[in-house]
């Protein structure tokens, strides 16, 4: 970089990609303020009005010329950590070199307007010929357009023998096409800053990225293609599960993935798809195939299971068009696959399983439940439950009693995983090794106490104001309305959810509350799972 100039080529794609991270980060007020007070703090805010002019005119000699003036080595710092030990938990003997981070430079500029609201009005619905659920909120104050969007492809159709087939197929999507490499995509989303992503989680396939506006037509064209017509090459394969597997043996010793599967395979019987890891094992995941992939992905990628949420600067009729031309014509002769979890409860008694670990300073610990799934009537009294217990402030009344009271947890918060199937409802910590017996009775005293007992009317009102006020937080972006909307249709809430929310909210009664927490919250039968050293 300091002796040759880099090309306009180069340039260009960097220019551009930096024209769209703005953009993006334009959408949250949040963003838009900590970009104003950056600048008054170091230069003058109205510079947001020229940052945009004053990149375009960045030329190469001007990268050179601040590359041989930075990139010298009279200006570097370099830093080595060295492992002491087996390498399975924290150095002993020494101190690692402490490592810093340069702040990042980027400036936001914004944007004239609040995000839309969702509404029946704003937002229009449309299926596809071929069953593609599509829905598009236009937001003209952006310069921007996210997509998110889901298949009914998890891993609960996943065997326990192909653990993490799922997983795989899905990201495999992005490593070719019939008619483009992995290298091709790359490097036509990176040309105009743009990102496509592809994943699967137990229950659905989930994508989702962002572009600007006028590189609209060229995302959805490079989506349509990758959810179309994946090659799944074998080489591109290897890559892949040879990065998965290098990921698996750094988790192997990461006590929060110790404790989550060992949770997770206590709480639900041998053969039900929660049970089994999404990511799969070493074993199943090494006798994955190419042919295999093929399989799945035939079976189990369906148009009339898609769901796709728009949001940004294009409009409804040229959304539709452009999804009409590419992923609608997406045609397969034959029904959807069914979606269907097995029903399951909590065990019938406490379980407890401890995955001891070498050199580790602190154990993280599960207790949890089968909970309840997103269409319960009961959710909206089980998340305002949930947010006492361990959201509010400083992690609820977990935070406050267990981890600032007693001292006896470095974090401790409550988790209601509320989706398609019945996902659990727990509680994590870390905490010192002889610390644990000591937190966990004081976990279950909390539990205990909001299961016999109402909230009061602080709390009460404290929930209600975060559970309302918080959503406007969530929706500022196009992302966060896209994904909204996504939830919206996905658990059949209705285009009008979000204009009955407050209501929904407010019709939670404390003694819903402790109802609820008593029903799910069963304190003579849950699985507890830790990892760590233990004393």
């Amino acid at each position: 970089l300091c002796d040759k100039s880099v090309t306009e080529r180069e340039l260009a794609m960097a220019i551009r990609q930096t024209q769209a991270q703005l953009a993006y980060s334009s959408e949250s007020v949040t963003h838009q303020a900590l970009a104003i007070g950056f600048l008054a703090m170091l230069d003058r805010h109205e510079r947001l009005e020229s940052i945009l002019s004053e990149l375009s005119q960045v030329t190469p000699e001007d990268v050179q010329r601040v590359a041989r003036t930075y990139f010298c080595e009279s200006n570097r710092t370099v830093g080595w950590f060295v492992p002491v030990g087996d390498g399975a938990g924290s150095p002993v003997g020494g101190a690692a070199v402490p490592q810093w981070r340069v702040p990042n430079r980027g400036i936001c500029a914004y944007a004239s307007s609040h995000p839309p609201a969702i509404s029946p009005e704003t937002v229009v619905r449309r299926q596809l010929g071929n069953g593609i659920t599509l829905l598009v909120r236009e937001n003209p104050a952006s310069a921007s357009v996210s997509v998110e969007g889901d298949i009914l492809a998890g891993s609960v159709f996943d065997t326990d023998k192909e653990a993490g087939l799922a997983g795989l197929t899905a990201a495999m999507l992005r490593r070719g096409t019939r008619r483009h490499t992995y290298q091709e995509i790359n490097s036509a989303l990176d040309s105009v800053g743009a990102s496509l992503s592809f994943s699967a989680g137990r229950d659905d396939m989930g994508f989702g990225g962002r572009a600007l506006a006028d590189d609209f037509e060229l995302q959805i064209d490079l989506l349509a293609e990758q959810v179309r017509e994946p090659v799944f090459p074998e080489e591109e394969l290897e890559k892949l599960r040879g990065q998965i597997l290098t990921h698996m043996s750094a988790l192997e010793t990461h006590t929060g993935y110790r404790a989550d599967r060992a949770f997770m395979e206590a709480l639900y019987p041998p053969g039900h798809p929660y049970a089994r890891p999404s990511m799969g094992d070493r074993d199943t995941l090494r006798g994955l195939t190419r042919e295999m992939l093929t399989e799945f992905y035939n079976t189990y990628y369906h148009p009339q299971t898609m769901i796709m949420s728009v949001v940004g600067a294009v409009e409804a009729a040229r959304v539709i068009r452009t999804m009409e031309a590419s992923l609608g014509k997406w045609q397969i002769d034959r029904p959807p696959p069914g979606w269907s979890v097995p029903q399951v409860r909590t065990p019938a008694r406490t379980i407890t399983r401890r995955v001891p670990l070498p050199a580790k300073s602190q154990v993280d610990l599960i207790w949890g439940v089968v909970g309840l799934p997103r269409s319960s009537p009961d959710y909206h009294a089980a998340m305002m439950a949930n947010l006492i217990l361990g959201q509010l402030g400083m992690m609820g009344r977990l935070g406050a009693s267990v981890r600032d009271s007693q001292g006896l947890a470095y974090y401790v918060t409550s988790s209601l995983n509320a989706s398609r199937g019945p996902h659990p409802w727990n509680v994590v910590a870390g905490v010192a090794p002889h610390d644990v017996e000591r937190a966990v009775a004081s976990i279950l005293a909390e539990i205990r106490r909001l299961c016999e007992e109402m909230v009061t009317d602080e709390e009460l009102d404290d929930g209600r104001s975060y559970a309302t006020g918080s959503l406007p937080l969530h929706l500022e972006t196009n992302e966060g309305i896209a994904g909204f909307l996504l939830a919206i249709e996905e658990y059949h809430l209705g285009l009008d959810y979000l204009e009955r929310h407050p209501g929904l909210i407010r019709s939670a009664t404390k003694e819903d509350i402790r109802r609820v927490a008593a029903k799910y919250l069963t304190l003579d039968r849950y699985v507890l799972s830790m990892a760590g050293t233990f004393a």
